[in-house]
């Protein structure tokens, strides 16, 4: 079982591994979901916290379920 290191205990840190593994770079995020570069940035440094509805939509933007980016799944699976 793989252990979780601390960057995968935070909900922003989980978004920054996710576009990580997907190449995709904060940026296209906000394009592809049509929220400000600014608000992405806050998401991905902890500053403020997306409600559900926009966990959800970047979700969708990055093909996963959302609860991978709200709950750390220790093999790292996209369940």
């Amino acid at each position: 079982m793989k252990t979780l290191g601390k960057d995968e205990k935070t909900l922003h840190n989980r978004i920054k591994i996710v576009l990580a593994e997907k190449n995709m770079s904060q940026s296209e995020l906000s394009e592809l979901t049509g929220l400000s570069k600014s608000r992405i940035s806050s998401y991905c440094t902890n500053n403020s916290q997306p409600s559900l509805e926009t966990l959800r939509m970047i979700a969708t933007v990055l093909k996963v379920n959302a609860t991978r980016l709200i709950v750390p799944t220790p093999d790292g699976d996209e369940k």
